[in-house]
């Protein structure tokens, strides 16, 4: 049978292979570029599973290895769909197709990994798309939404956006956060905390899965490479804080709640690069304006 720290080292190993080396979102590495790459993660999580079913593994391993499996593919899939925005002419140059293009990766992603799931036979509760306790999610997630979304207008407002701006614009952003707050709570949470738990214990699931949700933001292209380390120090917590609410109601709906208002934070930073691109414009009209009727005010005293 395995041993608890072979299970650490192949769920940190995989996690890794998945989220770090074979994410879309950065190409810090060379795998990240790589269809082939891609491909080949799924088709080895495959024989994993195979393995593990043959010589009659823990069930918690089975689902610790579908777990691999659906991740994997969710990856390939999300990449495949990327393709599409061009076609579909989804364009990330606003909050609304930032939206969209968010929109069309999670539903594919988690799609693909509910299929999985579903072929594997593996129940819905252990990855915790279920009801669980629903009134305290509820209350979690709705209380830790209107915090964040809280925060998140206050640092709207002392980064330039107006809150015209932030307001016309809000429904997109909150649409934003939901759909990838949802997707990456069962990419990276839901679909490995509960066999996790099982094989180890609840806090030492807690921690693994926050290590890897921090650890792949690594290469975030909406921070400055100044700014990463101290997002990275940051996110950990949040992603224990997300597993610990996971863990106890059982269902994602409270982490994804949360999630969805911390992401508002991220979209202020998209809304004050655009303010600060569009700034530098709006002050040189403003200026060859002031230029001009200076000009003309010359000219009539010199008539």
């Amino acid at each position: 049978m395995l041993t608890r720290i072979g299970i650490v080292f192949g769920y940190l190993a995989f996690s890794t292979a998945i989220f770090v080396f074979g994410s879309s979102y950065y190409t810090l590495f060379r795998t990240n570029r790589s269809l082939t790459y891609r491909m080949m993660l799924p088709a080895f999580a495959g024989i994993v599973l195979w393995l593990a079913t043959w010589r009659g593994e823990d069930p918690a391993v089975r689902w610790l290895a579908v777990g691999v499996l659906a991740a994997s593919a969710g990856n390939l899939m999300g990449w495949a769909v990327a393709r599409l925005k061009r076609p579909l002419r989804i364009r990330e140059a606003s909050i609304r197709g930032i939206a969209l293009a968010k929109a069309l990766e999670s539903v594919t992603v988690i799609g693909t990994i509910v299929l999985v799931l579903v072929a594997c036979r593996v129940p819905m509760s252990s990855v915790y798309l279920t009801v669980g306790r629903w009134r305290l999610g509820l209350g979690l997630g709705l209380g830790g939404l209107l915090l964040f979304a809280t925060m998140a207008a206050i640092q709207a407002r002392r980064s330039g956006v107006s809150t015209a701006r932030w307001a016309r614009l809000l429904p997109w952003a909150v649409s934003f956060g939901l759909a990838n707050a949802v997707m990456e709570e069962l990419w990276f949470r839901g679909v490995f905390l509960r066999s996790l738990s099982s094989l180890l214990s609840p806090a030492v699931g807690v921690l693994l899965t926050a290590a890897v949700f921090a650890t792949a933001h690594i290469g975030a292209t909406y921070l400055s490479k100044n700014d990463r380390l101290r997002f990275l120090a940051i996110l950990f917590p949040l992603g224990a804080m997300w597993a610990v609410c996971t863990h106890f109601t059982g269902s994602l709906l409270a982490s994804s709640l949360i999630h969805a208002g911390a992401d508002l934070i991220i979209v202020n930073s998209l809304l004050a690069q655009q303010t600060t691109t569009e700034n530098p414009t709006s002050a040189s009209r403003r200026a060859g304006r002031r230029a001009d009727h200076e000009t003309d005010g010359s000219a009539e005293r010199l008539s």
